[in-house]
């Protein structure tokens, strides 16, 4: 008898030593990054704060965040390969390289359909991280954010 209550016993053991050790590596696993929005209106009609934004959005990037830059109103004109890349801001670098640096940093750039559309920007004029969000996905990334900075 008590062979056989040793028997059952082994199991329960093995289940209960794999659940506490389940709950403890999920007590250990590191925080998922936060989710930040960047988001952008302006571009050649007030320089300071492409600056700003791109600085930021760099430095919250580098903090372990996940960084989308959501460009609308002028702030599509960010994301078009046919705007001059040299604009600069003061003796701040030019737009073109604090923008890499976002981009090497893990941001990327999102854009807003509506105004892309108005401003004649396709896909094919795109810089190299950017891309036209769907609606769905602004929904997303607005209503998943932890924090939305706005320039």
């Amino acid at each position: 008898m008590k062979t056989a209550i040793s028997i059952l016993a082994l199991p329960a053991l093995a289940l209960i030593f794999s659940a506490t050790t389940a709950v403890q590596s999920a007590e250990n696993a590191p925080p998922p990054p936060q989710k930040v929005v960047v988001h952008l209106s302006h571009f050649g009609d007030n320089l300071h704060a492409v600056n700003m934004a791109l600085k930021i959005g760099t430095i919250v990037a580098g903090g372990d965040a996940e960084v989308v830059m959501f460009v609308d109103l002028e702030g599509v004109r960010l994301a078009d390969s046919r705007q001059p890349n040299d604009l600069k801001w003061g003796t701040s670098p030019a737009i073109s390289e604090l923008l890499a640096g976002f981009l090497e940093a893990g941001g990327s750039v999102l854009v807003c359909p509506h105004c892309a559309a108005a401003a004649g920007l396709a896909a094919d004029d795109l810089r190299k991280g950017a891309k036209i969000a769907e609606a769905s996905e602004i929904a997303d990334l607005f209503l998943s954010a932890q924090k939305v900075i706005d320039y």
